[in-house]
């Protein structure tokens, strides 16, 4: 797990706690212990985030900021389903930010939310070849 916390120094005056890249137990007890369903769970989320990742990218090319924030608001609300804590904490930065119209600043919260998402995956890989 990771315990680092990713905000600008206003975010981090608000929280000290860090926020944690995934939390297994959460999303075992939401499936109820069902191994085979935090597989399909996590299948659709990786595959849905992961095409969301391209959008982002792409509307923030195009300087759609109203379309980065509603995916970055979609993507929120996935990750938080999936216990994905700090890619949720990540997401909720980037909508609260895609409105201000600051690219440099919204690009650099995408490449951290890219970083992240990667760290994700490699930790959820194990789990989904579980058997």
């Amino acid at each position: 797990m990771l315990h680092e916390s990713h905000s600008h120094p206003a975010k981090a005056q608000e929280s000290q706690r860090p926020v944690s890249s995934f939390d297994e137990a959460e999303l075992m007890a939401r499936c109820l212990g069902n191994l085979k369903l935090i597989q399909r769970v996590l299948t659709a989320f990786s595959e849905t985030f992961c095409q969301d990742c391209i959008l982002l990218r792409q509307r923030l090319d195009e300087q759609d900021f109203e379309s980065v924030q509603k995916l970055a608001h979609r993507m929120r609300g996935a990750s938080g389903n999936v216990a994905a804590r700090r890619l949720h904490s990540l997401c909720t930065e980037l909508e609260e930010t895609a409105p201000l119209g600051n690219l440099s600043q919204i690009a650099s919260q995408l490449d951290t939310l890219l970083d992240e998402w990667q760290n994700f995956q490699q930790f959820t890989q194990p789990i989904m070849k579980a058997q």
